[in-house]
């Protein structure tokens, strides 16, 4: 959605013009569709999510750095779906576009942190990989050293499955070595479904805006499904 505010043109994500959907009676169902699968998302966000947070925070299955970090991208989300909840207001008109920039301040706040939700959404397993990675090239002092990342490199990695052996770490170390080896393992099976998903999302998001005139209304029910799916 296209927003103009004290002469200054703004793109919003996170909401778009149903009334031109709306205009093409067959996309009616469709666009109900995606209304429907969006109370679904918000429903699973505010129970199921939060119970999620919760165990995430306090489960010691995994790594403490692996589940903080699923802990507070899935409290993010919630966050997103509570501001989707407010766009969705500015989208149906129970809160009015006024073109002022200081009145329309929630609706730009809000579209904002929903263009960052999607941002972490792509690079947030990239950033789990990454962590684990360090962890097990660093085993012996990674919890207690601070380090630039870029210190790690392919020599080091070359290193370590050259001259890997178990026996010479202590109990703790083989422990959260073998811990690592199982996050990446379970991580690895998500990373592809989650690959496949971006580019599903993507595709709903990028091909109307390439085929079809701007704001029309196949552009509009793309960025629909598109909110569908972010909320699922």
């Amino acid at each position: 959605m296209i927003y103009n505010g004290n002469g200054i043109t703004i793109v919003l994500f996170g909401i778009y013009n149903s009334s031109i959907i709306t205009t093409r009676p067959e996309f009616v169902p469709i666009y109900g569709f995606f209304i429907l699968c969006e109370i679904v998302g918000f429903l699973f966000s505010f129970s199921i999510e939060l119970i999620v947070v919760k165990i995430a925070f306090t489960c010691q299955t995994f790594h403490k750095n692996l589940l903080n970090a699923f802990g507070v991208f899935v409290a993010q989300h919630i966050l997103s779906q509570a501001g989707r909840l407010v766009l969705m207001c500015y989208q149906f008109g129970v809160f009015k576009i006024t073109g002022n920039l200081l009145l329309d301040l929630p609706l730009l706040i809000f579209s904002t942190y929903r263009v960052y939700l999607y941002v972490g959404a792509i690079t947030f397993l990239s950033s789990l990989i990454i962590e684990r990675f360090m962890a097990t090239i660093y085993i012996k002092d990674y919890e207690k050293a601070f380090r630039k990342i870029h210190q790690s490199n392919s020599k080091s990695l070359a290193s370590l499955l050259a001259h890997y052996e178990l026996n010479q770490y202590s109990l703790s170390a083989r422990f959260q070595l073998k811990e690592n080896v199982r996050s990446m393992k379970v991580i690895e099976k998500i990373f592809y479904i989650h690959c496949a998903f971006c580019l599903f999302a993507t595709a709903l998001f990028t091909i109307p805006h390439v085929l079809y005139e701007e704001s029309g209304e196949e552009r509009e029910l793309g960025i629909a499904a598109l909110e569908a799916i972010q909320g699922m």
